[in-house]
């Protein structure tokens, strides 16, 4: 009888360690179980960024070949006006526009001096002496059509 007690003292540790070990395992699962969802959503979570980061990288591609090819009809542009204006004759307009101004100023003084002439001439006629030979015509024209009958 003295060993069926330390066996079941031994038997009752024994039992308490594994109903001990079956608990702590039961909380491990949970753990786990806890783990293994949290891994999951992170998982997704990170799906779901990368997602947006590609998506957003396919917009920002699909603008910078836009705007690139703007630039590219921009410098073609370009060339062609620098072609332009390195073929112009920038001098020989200018020349050209020097001779415009000086013969507009020319035809503004010749046009003045005509004017100044005209004026001079209004000036010069005697209104009063040609008041004097209308009425003078009138009154002979007046004799005239009374003469004729008219």
């Amino acid at each position: 009888m003295g060993e069926t007690q330390p066996a079941n003292s031994e038997l009752s540790t024994i039992t308490s360690l594994l109903e001990q070990l079956q608990k702590e395992s039961q909380q491990q699962t949970i753990y786990r179980k806890k783990q293994l969802f949290l891994t999951r959503v992170c998982a997704l979570l990170f799906a779901g960024l990368l997602a947006a980061a590609l998506y957003g990288g396919l917009l920002l591609k699909t603008r910078v070949e836009a705007l690139a090819t703007q630039a590219d009809s921009i410098m073609v542009d370009l060339k062609k006006v620098s072609n332009e204006i390195s073929e112009s004759d920038i001098s020989g307009m200018f020349q050209r526009i020097d001779q415009l101004a000086v013969k507009g100023e020319q035809s503004i003084t010749e046009a003045l001096l005509d004017v100044e002439e005209a004026l001079e001439v209004l000036t010069s006629i005697d209104i009063q002496s040609m008041n004097s030979a209308i009425h003078d015509l009138q009154t002979v024209t007046g004799s005239l059509s009374r003469l004729f009958g008219r």
